[in-house]
């Protein structure tokens, strides 16, 4: 059986807290089922920057290039990528996901682009 990656992204802008507390519980459980199987990484966008998309089109044009490269975005996008699976845990707020999270969600989607 090959090692199965599992990447738990805790989006709340706080380090510590309810969604981390959980997020470490799962991933926790998820390492327990095969230990030797199965890789856990928690990764905190607490203090992280993510850049909102801007519309410039460039992802479209470049099969995948984000020319925001100032920000945190490349290092979680190919975190996202390498893993097999991935939890999240995020807090609600104002009936969606924090606003720093949900510019690499929106981004994500146009920068991941098979060629």
């Amino acid at each position: 059986m090959e090692k199965i990656s599992v990447l738990g992204i805790n989006a709340s802008p706080r380090k510590t807290g309810n969604s981390h507390f959980l997020l470490d519980h799962a991933l926790q459980a998820a390492k327990a089922l095969a230990p030797e199987h199965v890789t856990t990484q928690l990764y905190s966008t607490a203090g992280k920057l993510y850049k909102p998309c801007d519309s410039c089109d460039q992802c479209h044009q470049k099969l995948g290039y984000c020319r925001q490269t100032d920000d945190d975005f490349a290092d979680l996008r190919d975190r996202w990528i390498a893993a097999d699976a991935v939890i999240y845990s995020i807090p609600v707020y104002h009936m969606g996901v924090p606003g720093n999270f949900k510019n690499f969600l929106d981004r994500v989607g146009n920068s991941v682009v098979e060629g």
